[in-house]
C-alpha cells in the first residue's frame, strides 16, 4: 500500500471499531431477548402439553366443554412463540454474521497499522539523515510541518480519550434501559425474589452511569472548544434515570416488555460525540496532508 492508501485504511478503524461494539452490544441484547422468548415458548408447550395429558386442566376444560377451543388456543400461542423465537434466531445470526466480518476488517486494519510504523520509522530516519543537508527555508518548512503533526497528534489523541468516555455513558445508559426491561419481565414472570434482585441491578447500573458521566463531564472541560458548546448536567442526568425508574417500577406488573424510553439525545451526549467525529475527521486530514507534503519536501533531499 501507499500513503494514501495506508491513511484510508487507518482512518477506517474508528467506524469499525465502533460499528463492533454496537454489533456485539446489539448481539448481546437479542441473546437476552432469545433466551426470554425461548423461556416464554417452553411455557406455552407446557401449557399444550398439560391439556393434551391428564391433568387438572385438561379434566376442567373437558367438564366445561371447552378442551378443544382452549387446545387450539394455546397451540396458537405456542406457535407465535416459536415463530418470535426463530425470528429473533435470525436477526442473531445476520448480527454475528456481521460481526465477524468486521472482525476480519479489523484484522487487515491491523496490519496496515505495522506497515504506517515502519513507514514512519523510515519517514523519521530519512529525515535525521538529510536535515543538516536542508536549506534555511525548507528546514523552517520542516519545523512548520513537524509542528502542525505534533499538534493534530495531540487533538486526536484527546479527541480519543472523550470519544471512548462518550461510547461508555452511553452503553450505561443503555444497560439502564436493559436492567428496566429484565425488572418488567421479572414481575410479570420471576416472582418477587426476582424483581428485587433486577431492581437492585436497575440502581446499580444507575450509579454506574453517573459515575461514567462525571468522567465525561471532566473530559470535556479540558477542551474550551467542546465545554462552551456542549455540557452534561449529572443532577439532570440522574434526575431524568429516576423517574424512568419510577415509571418502570409503578407500571411493572401490568407492563409489557416497553419500559420508557431514556432519551440520552437530550443529554448531548450523541451530540458531542458528533462533533468529536468531525473534528477528529478535519484533524485526521489535515495531519495527512502534512504528511503528503512532507513526502513531497523530501523528495527534494533523496537518501544516499
Amino acid at each position: 500500500m501507499n500513503l494514501q492508501e495506508l491513511q484510508e485504511k487507518l482512518a477506517s478503524r474508528e467506524a469499525f471499531e465502533a460499528e463492533l461494539e454496537t454489533l456485539r452490544q446489539t448481539a448481546g441484547e437479542l441473546e437476552k431477548r432469545l433466551r426470554r422468548e425461548q423461556q416464554n415458548l417452553a411455557y406455552e408447550n407446557s401449557d399444550v402439553e398439560e391439556l393434551e395429558g391428564k391433568t387438572l386442566k385438561a379434566l376442567f376444560y373437558t367438564v366445561i366443554g371447552k378442551k378443544e377451543e382452549r387446545r387450539m388456543r394455546e397451540e396458537d400461542e405456542a406457535d407465535a412463540a416459536r415463530l418470535q423465537c426463530e425470528r429473533t434466531q435470525a436477526e442473531l445470526d445476520t448480527v454475528n454474521a456481521r460481526i465477524k466480518r468486521v472482525e476480519i476488517e479489523l484484522r487487515s486494519i491491523k496490519r496496515a497499522e505495522a506497515d504506517y510504523r515502519k513507514f514512519a520509522r523510515d519517514l523519521s530516519a530519512h529525515i535525521k539523515a538529510v536535515e543538516p543537508h536542508m536549506t534555511e527555508a525548507d528546514a523552517m518548512t520542516l519545523a512548520t510541518l513537524n509542528g502542525e503533526i505534533a499538534e493534530q497528534d495531540q487533538k486526536l489523541e484527546y479527541y480519543a480519550r472523550v470519544s471512548e468516555a462518550g461510547e461508555a455513558l452511553c452503553r450505561c445508559i443503555v444497560s439502564v434501559e436493559e436492567a428496566l426491561r429484565d425488572m418488567v419481565y421479572a414481575a410479570k414472570h420471576g416472582g418477587i425474589g426476582a424483581e428485587w434482585e433486577t431492581r437492585r441491578e436497575v440502581e446499580a447500573r444507575r450509579a454506574l452511569t453517573l459515575i461514567q458521566a462525571e468522567r465525561f463531564t471532566k473530559l470535556l472541560s479540558e477542551g474550551a472548544a467542546l465545554s462552551e458548546k456542549y455540557c452534561i448536567d449529572t443532577a439532570d442526568l440522574d434526575s431524568m434515570l429516576r423517574r424512568a425508574i419510577i415509571r418502570t417500577y409503578s407500571n411493572a406488573p401490568n407492563a409489557d416488555l416497553h419500559v420508557p424510553d431514556i432519551p440520552s439525545l437530550s443529554l448531548n451526549v450523541r451530540g458531542v460525540m458528533q462533533e468529536i467525529e468531525r473534528k477528529t475527521a478535519r484533524s485526521r486530514n489535515h495531519r495527512a496532508d502534512m504528511e503528503r507534503r512532507l513526502l513531497a519536501l523530501l523528495e527534494k533531499y533523496p537518501m544516499t
